[in-house]
C-alpha cells in the first residue's frame, strides 16, 4: 500500500491510496478498511466508535461517513488478491466541518393572551463545536420572510410579539406564520462564529391576540332610558357579546349588540358588557363598564322680569300698564336636550305683594298669563303688569314624565311703577 492519506470532511473522512509496490503478479481484488477512535471526545454529540468497510479492487480511495466532528481516528487499510492479504498501512485523520449542520425544525405556538407567539427548539447538534446563539426568520403565508431578533447561546425558546401593522422583528395580528431556525458556532480554537443552514418550517400558526377593548356608546331613548350600542372588532374573527346588570331587552350575539337601561330620573345604574371569541377559548374576554346617571332637570337661572314700556291700560281708562312684559327662566336636561320634554310643561303662576296688600294675593298678576312656551331650555310667560309697584313672588314649575313636578321661585323686588307716566 503506497501514499495513504487522510482528508477531513464534516463527519467523514476521505482516504486515498496507491497500489501497492508488489502485488505478487496478481490483480488487486479489494481492500479492507478499518478504524478506531484514538481518544474521548467530551465535545462532540456523536459517539466515536470503531468500525469497518469494504472497497473494490480498482478503487484507489473510500470516505468513512457517520464519524465524530473534531475526534482523531486511525485508519487501516490492507489490500488483499487471490495469493492473499498484504500488508497493512494505516493513517490519522480528524473529521472536522466548516458549518454545524441545520437544526431539528421548532416548534411554535401562539399566546393569546400575550399577542406573542413563542418558538421553542431541541438541543442542536454541535458535533465539536461551540454554541454561541440561534438566528430566526418567521414566513408568513405569501413567503415574506421577516429576520428576528438574534437568540443568545442556551437558549431553547424565544417570544416573538405581534402588533396590528408589524414592524422590525414584530409579526403582524391575523397572519399565518412558520419559523426556520439556524444555530451559530466557534469551531475549537477559532472566534468567528459560523452559521448552519436553516433548518426546516416549524408547523405553521395564527398569530392572534383576541378582542380589542370594547366601543360602547350610550343614547337616549326616553325620559328614563338609554340605549347602548357595543362592538368589538379582532382581526376578522367573530365573537360573542354579553351583559350583565340592568341591561335589558336585547339578546346577547355578535357585535354591533344594543342594549336597553331603564335609569330613573335623578339616579344611577351600573351595567357590564363583555366580548369573548368562541374559536378561541383561552383568549381573555374583553370587558366594559357603565355607570349611566340620569340628572334630574333644574333650573339653572330665573326666574327673571323683562319690563315693557308704560302705556295705556286699554282695559281701564287713566291706568298705565308695562306692556309686552315677560317672564323667563332656564332649563337644563344634564345635556341631553333642552326640548325633549316641552310637552310636558306646565303653567306658570306669579303672586305678587302689593303696595296695598300685606299678604300675597294668587293670581295671573302681572306677567303670569298662562301658557307657558318653552323655547330652547328657556320657559317664558307674557303678560301685562299694572301701573302699581309690586314685589312678586314668581313660581315656574314643568313635571317630568316619571318624575313629577319641577319647581323654581323667585321674589322680585320694587318692580317699576308706571303710576304718573
Amino acid at each position: 500500500m503506497t501514499k495513504l492519506a487522510a482528508g477531513a470532511k464534516r463527519r467523514s473522512v476521505a482516504l486515498t491510496w496507491g497500489l501497492p509496490a508488489d502485488t505478487g503478479g496478481a490483480k488487486i481484488t479489494g481492500y479492507a478498511i478499518s478504524w478506531k477512535p484514538k481518544g474521548a471526545c467530551p465535545n462532540s454529540k456523536v459517539a466515536p466508535a470503531a468500525g469497518q468497510m469494504q472497497a473494490k479492487g480498482n478503487a484507489g480511495g473510500a470516505t468513512v461517513a457517520g464519524l465524530a466532528n473534531e475526534c482523531a481516528y486511525t485508519f487501516t487499510v490492507v489490500a488483499s488478491n487471490v495469493a492473499g492479504a498484504g500488508g497493512p498501512a494505516s493513517v490519522d485523520g480528524t473529521p472536522t466541518a466548516d458549518q454545524p449542520p441545520a437544526p431539528a425544525p421548532p416548534t411554535a405556538a401562539t399566546e393569546h393572551a400575550g399577542a406573542q407567539t413563542t418558538v421553542t427548539w431541541g438541543e442542536p447538534e454541535l458535533e465539536g463545536q461551540t454554541e454561541q446563539g440561534f438566528y430566526l426568520v418567521a414566513i408568513d403565508g405569501q413567503g415574506n420572510k421577516v429576520p428576528l431578533p438574534p437568540v443568545g447561546a442556551g437558549a431553547r425558546s424565544a417570544n416573538v410579539p405581534a402588533t396590528a401593522n408589524g414592524g422590525a422583528g414584530t409579526l403582524v395580528l391575523g397572519r399565518n406564520y412558520t419559523f426556520t431556525l439556524a444555530v451559530a458556532t466557534t469551531k475549537p480554537g477559532a472566534t468567528a462564529p459560523i452559521t448552519s443552514p436553516q433548518s426546516k418550517p416549524s408547523n405553521a400558526v395564527e398569530v392572534f391576540a383576541g378582542p380589542s377593548a370594547l366601543n360602547v356608546s350610550k343614547t337616549r331613548i326616553g325620559p328614563q332610558a338609554f340605549r347602548f350600542t357595543v362592538q368589538a372588532t379582532w382581526q376578522g374573527k367573530v365573537g360573542q357579546i354579553s351583559a350583565a346588570g340592568a341591561a335589558t331587552g336585547v339578546q346577547d350575539g355578535a357585535g354591533p349588540v344594543t342594549y336597553d337601561v331603564n335609569v330613573p330620573w335623578g339616579q344611577s345604574a351600573n351595567v357590564s358588557f363583555s366580548a369573548s371569541i368562541p374559536s378561541a377559548p383561552d383568549a381573555p374576554a374583553q370587558t366594559a363598564s357603565r355607570a349611566p346617571t340620569n340628572p334630574l332637570p333644574q333650573f339653572t337661572s330665573g326666574p327673571q322680569a323683562v319690563w315693557g314700556p308704560c302705556s295705556n291700560n286699554p282695559d281701564i281708562s287713566g291706568d298705565k300698564v308695562h306692556e309686552n312684559g315677560y317672564w323667563t327662566a332656564n332649563v337644563d336636561f344634564g345635556g341631553e336636550g333642552a326640548r325633549e320634554y316641552s310637552d310636558n310643561f306646565q303653567s306658570t303662576w306669579a303672586y305678587a305683594y302689593g303696595t296695598n296688600q300685606p299678604s300675597p294675593t294668587q293670581g295671573n298678576e302681572g306677567f303670569g298669563t298662562p301658557p307657558t312656551q318653552m323655547l330652547d331650555g328657556i320657559m317664558r310667560t307674557n303678560g301685562r303688569r299694572h301701573e302699581d309697584q309690586y314685589t312678586f313672588f314668581v313660581q315656574f314649575r314643568f313635571r317630568v314624565q316619571g318624575y313629577g313636578w319641577v319647581t323654581s321661585t323667585r321674589t322680585v323686588a320694587n318692580s317699576p311703577d308706571c303710576a304718573g307716566d
